[in-house]
């Protein structure tokens, strides 16, 4: 049953049956990107693309056939952008502290690119449902 150690076993012929079925990405639609572009909260501060939410929501119908081209493109490849990987890193003093010379005093917050908060959100609906 076990092979000695040290001795390469052959896995060419192992069968693998997983219990899930498979999985693979449908196309993102405009009306998904729009249904997404309509929640985004107002006056949230933007990230390093300097993008604010209120711009999108204006800009969403004309937004939409790029964002499918550029999103689908990117789910073919399994590419996600390094630039929507970037944060502006903003600190924050938290309430009721008594010595703000305290470093702990204060937390970091993460503010990341709209666009690719979008293309995340729409794909985990994907992977969620």
């Amino acid at each position: 049953m076990f092979s000695q150690a040290g001795e390469p076993m052959d896995l060419a012929n192992v069968q693998h049956e997983s219990p899930l079925p498979p999985f693979s990405f449908k196309e993102i639609t405009t009306h998904k990107i729009m249904n997404n572009i309509k929640p985004l909260p107002n006056k949230k501060e933007s990230g390093p693309d300097k993008v604010p939410n209120e711009i999108i929501k204006i800009a969403g119908e004309q937004l939409t056939k790029p964002l499918k081209q550029l999103f689908n493109s990117f789910l073919s490849l399994g590419h996600f952008p390094q630039c929507w990987k970037l944060a502006t890193i903003v600190i924050l003093q938290k309430a009721n502290k008594k010595d703000y010379s305290d470093p702990s005093a204060y937390r970091p917050i993460s503010l990341l690119s709209t666009i690719g908060k979008l293309f995340k959100r729409i794909i985990n609906k994907q992977i969620m449902y």
